[in-house]
């Protein structure tokens, strides 16, 4: 039996974080949470993680930010950040920072588990000291809130 592929979802919304969790853990993924860089930064280095998710609004550091340390600590797990943001500018330097793919927090559940499916996919098992290319991912999507990603 294939293991679970395990997705580090990061966001300080625990509401946001729970029912995204939920959603994920329906579709075959096993999920682990974090609302802080630290939780973060100790989870990489615990296990094995094919994903993050990553929220661009934290607390004490941004999205960006974090990935930037993630990667300046050797840290090359595939990240697609998320954000409510309207910043048009944001996609882009997300994807400059290194991220896989940018997500808005307004898209269709659909579109936001065929980017988690797209990026896992493309990630070619490597150690965590060696970096990956991104992924050719839409660079946006809208994902609904929270409270929608139940009802199908």
């Amino acid at each position: 039996m294939r293991a679970k592929q395990r997705i580090l979802l990061v966001d300080d919304d625990p509401v946001w974080l729970q029912t995204l969790a939920d959603y994920l853990g329906q579709h075959g993924y096993e999920v682990q949470t974090a609302d802080d860089y630290e939780t973060v930064l100790d989870q990489v280095r615990q296990q094995p993680i094919e994903l993050i998710l990553l929220d661009f609004h934290m607390p004490r550091l941004d999205g960006l930010n974090l990935l930037r340390r993630l990667h300046a600590q050797g840290v090359w797990v595939p990240v697609v950040l998320l954000s409510s943001d309207g910043d048009p500018h944001l996609p882009a330097r997300a994807l400059a920072a290194g991220a896989q793919a940018f997500l808005t927090k307004t898209a269709s559940p659909g579109l936001l588990l065929n980017a988690v499916r797209r990026a896992v996919k493309g990630a070619p098992k490597r150690s965590a000291s060696e970096p990956r290319l991104p992924v050719a991912i839409s660079t946006r999507f809208l994902l609904p809130a929270p409270r929608q990603l139940g009802r199908h």
